[in-house]
């Protein structure tokens, strides 16, 4: 019995919501037109009000006989002219009758027909004599204007005695006036006796007191006197039924039916929120919490909510306009709307009593799509490319494949929408959710990996199931040795990379930039020769340095991808050395260095390239020359150990060069970090790859600012 009440209060509650709505929605749709407005400040009253004005000069006061209208109209010098201009000239309008004729008088010389030609050559100069005389007899063209006017005349007159019979059986009859002309006293009225004093509130609905110039409405092209006048127009109280009096009271009942709409809708919809309040939801909420999250129910309760607003959108002419024609569709409409709201209303109402309660709140929380889909995206986020790769793929076979299905037809494209937003809740949902999952599993992996790496100690992964990431996940568990190393190289490599990125531009850059700047000055006029002469030097020597640096890069390339053939011979380490200092002897002279070269009196051989060793030596001694402190010495020495060639190259350093030797090795790397000096920062890269295609070892050691490098060779017998 209990259950039946509850449910005889939900479904009362629903009913008078769904009225409340329906009368909210008429009064807000339709409160313009009728709250506390008056019938005669409507724009459909101004409309008869200017029309009855209209008739009244049309059939009272500038009406006049047909044919007195006509002996009225007069042509003017200025008509003639402009209608002649709207022709063109007199040449032009006959070459254009003599063309349009000519292709048909041809055509019938062409067939032999002779009456043809003469009917058409005797219509063509008719034609060409009224168009002659159009331009040059201003009575012809005064003639064909008043013959054009007096048509116009006649539709005018035509038109009055249609509209006459609507102007007595509506306008005269259900208004009355009284008028008086200010200049020669006379009076216009549709009033069988009496004046001004018939125009009081028991006589009529409205009253307009009349003090203006009337516009004259009247057959067109006669000029017509502005008169001006006073009196009275008003709207008979009592008068028979016609379209106006009809429309007003019409308004009247319409407006009526508002207020009953707008009363009875607000009253409703407060005594069915009181209902819906103190229902009682009792076991529902716990059995639905089992099969609907509070998400759902909310997302539910939005749907339905504005399937309802849809359904009320364009229904509120229907239901305050309501009568026996439309009222099968009321019903209907109705039906629907009542089932709707009702739904949204039990929707409402459930999640209220579910956030309402603490505890449920909070299980809620934890138990909603929501929430489980935040987890899993929280997951599936832990690796963000991942996460958004995933997250693109969804959103491409979610929103644009059945979104083409909605898009190729848009005829009718509601059922296909329903069916999209239903397969979207039901399918792609737990689709989402399910995908999510998954690489939220991956992305623990994943996580689990990094951590290795960093070098830290991690649990196990968790193995679920046997597919393939709970493969990965065993695999992973049994591979965690060698991490701390991969990540130091990993991050060393990613640091070199960018240092040879911005060495590589900063190096290239610098002289294309002068070679730029100087170019530009040799364009501006009024240059000395000697001027000119300086900035061709300055480009020159600046292109070759570009040259070298590109030349180096190239090289360097090369030599560290192996892609080079060595062209080995025996040769004399120690003559190979000399020819290398020679090269540079001019330079050594001018620098404040002071060389010790050390090497035995006897041969030593090598089996190598000599033009690659060669340039091992040239660049070595090209960063002692350059990166040497002034005023120091520098020790060469060419000897053998162990059957190895070994040549030692040391110097003072101008600049500090830290405690990591084995980035000197590396491309663009300097030991002028400022990198003013002329080095390409390649000559150790170029040169040790150099040492390594021969099988041999380059080795730098630093000692405060002492530095060495030492290139061993395996000897051969000479």
């Amino acid at each position: 019995m209990a259950t039946k009440w509850k449910n005889s209060i939900g479904i009362l509650a629903s009913l008078l919501i769904t009225i409340g709505l329906i009368g909210i929605s008429v009064f807000g749709t339709f409160a313009n037109q009728f709250f506390i407005v008056n019938y005669f400040e409507t724009s459909n009253f101004q409309h008869e009000r200017n029309e009855i004005w209209h008739m009244i000069s049309k059939y009272e006061i500038y009406n006049m006989p047909v044919e007195e209208a006509k002996s009225n109209l007069i042509v003017t010098k200025a008509e003639i002219e402009t209608a002649r201009s709207e022709r063109g000239d007199l040449q032009s309008s006959l070459e254009q009758i003599n063309v349009e004729y000519g292709y048909e008088i041809d055509a019938a010389k062409a067939s032999g027909d002779t009456n043809k030609v003469e009917e058409l050559t005797e219509e063509r100069d008719q034609k060409l004599a009224k168009m002659t005389a159009f331009y040059k007899d201003d009575d012809y063209i005064k003639e064909q204007l008043l013959k054009k006017k007096k048509e116009i005349i006649d539709s005018y007159y035509e038109e009055l005695v249609n509209m006459e019979s609507h102007y007595e059986n509506n306008y005269k009859v259900s208004f009355v006036y009284y008028l008086k002309d200010i200049d020669t006293g006379e009076i216009i009225t549709n009033l069988t006796s009496g004046g001004e004093e018939y125009f009081t509130e028991e006589n009529m609905l409205f009253i307009e007191d009349w003090d203006y110039n009337l516009t004259p409405i009247g057959p067109p092209g006669i000029n017509l006197e502005e008169k001006h006048f006073v009196g009275k127009l008003g709207l008979i109280k009592d008068g028979p039924d016609t379209i106006i009096t009809n429309n007003y009271k019409h308004f009247l009942k319409t407006q009526q039916i508002f207020y009953g709409y707008a009363i009875g809708g607000i009253i409703a919809l407060l005594v069915g929120l009181l209902l819906l309040k103190k229902m009682n939801m009792g076991k529902n909420s716990e059995t639905l919490k089992r099969f609907m999250p509070i998400d759902l129910t909310i997302l539910l309760a939005i749907i339905s909510g504005t399937f309802a607003i849809f359904v009320l959108n364009d229904s509120q002419v229907m239901y305050l306009y309501m009568d026996k024609d439309n009222l099968r569709n009321v019903v209907s409409n109705f039906g629907v709307l009542f089932l709707v709201v009702g739904i949204t209303a039990f929707l409402v109402k459930l999640v209220v009593t579910r956030l309402v309660d603490s505890e449920l709140r909070i299980a809620d929380l934890k138990d909603s799509i929501s929430y489980k889909g935040y987890q899993a995206v929280k997951e599936a986020f832990l690796n963000r490319s991942i996460g958004t790769q995933t997250i693109l793929l969804l959103v491409i076979i979610v929103a644009f494949i059945p979104g083409g299905v909605v898009i190729g037809n848009m005829w009718n494209p509601f059922p296909y929408l329903y069916m999209y937003i239903f397969l979207f809740i039901f399918l792609a949902i737990p689709a989402i959710y399910i995908i999510l999952k998954r690489a939220g599993y991956f992305n623990r992996i994943l996580e689990n990996t990094s951590e290795l790496v960093k070098g830290n100690l991690v649990s196990d992964i968790e193995v679920k199931g046997k597919f393939p990431l709970a493969t990965l996940a065993r695999n992973i568990n049994e591979l965690k040795s060698g991490v701390e190393l991969s990540q130091k190289e990993q991050l060393k490599s990613e640091r070199l990379k960018t240092e040879l990125i911005t060495n590589v531009s900063h190096d290239l850059r610098t002289p294309l930039t002068s070679i730029i700047s100087y170019s530009e000055l040799l364009k501006k006029p009024g240059l000395s020769e000697e001027e000119r002469n300086s900035y061709l030097e300055i480009i020159d020597r600046k292109s070759k340095r570009l040259k070298v640096l590109i030349d180096d890069l190239f090289e360097a390339s090369k030599m560290a991808s192996g892609n080079i053939e060595l062209e080995r011979s025996v040769i004399d380490i120690k003559q190979l050395l000399e020819q290398a200092l020679a090269e540079h002897e001019e330079k050594m002279n001018e620098s404040t260095l002071i060389f010790r070269i050390s090497k035995p009196e006897s041969p030593v051989y090598v089996k190598v390239d000599g033009q690659k060793v060669w340039r091992v030596f040239d660049n070595l001694i090209g960063n002692i020359l350059k990166y040497s402190m002034d005023h120091t010495r520098v020790y060469i020495q060419v000897s053998t150990e162990k059957e190895k060639a070994v040549i030692t190259f040391k110097n003072v350093t101008k600049y500090e060069l830290g405690e990591n030797v084995d980035e000197l090795f590396e491309r663009f790397k300097r030991g002028d970090t400022s990198r003013y000096t002329e080095g390409s920062g390649l000559g150790l890269a170029i040169a040790k790859s150099i040492v390594d295609l021969h099988q041999g070892q380059m080795d730098i050691e630093l000692d405060g600012d002492l530095f060495k490098v030492t290139v061993c060779f395996d000897s051969v017998a000479g």
